[in-house]
């Protein structure tokens, strides 16, 4: 599991990856006539998820969960 995190926290192909997988996700989400969503809702959402996910990633050094902080 540690190599895929790292992978995918240092990897050109993982960051095309998150960022073709969030324009995929606001596709759908603006196609989902069921939600009822705005459409710049469903943009802002789907734009937020490479961030997220790098974010939730312990390997991203950027500002994953265990980047070293000055204490």
């Amino acid at each position: 599991m540690e190599q895929i995190q790292i992978w995918f926290a240092t990897s050109p192909l993982a960051s095309f990856l998150r960022t073709f997988g969030a324009g995929l996700l606001g596709w759908v989400i603006i196609n989902a006539n069921d939600l009822n969503l705005h459409p710049a809702v469903a943009i802002a959402l789907a734009s937020s998820l490479p961030v997220l996910v790098s974010w939730l990633n312990p390997a991203d050094t950027r500002f994953g969960n265990d980047v070293g902080v000055d204490e």
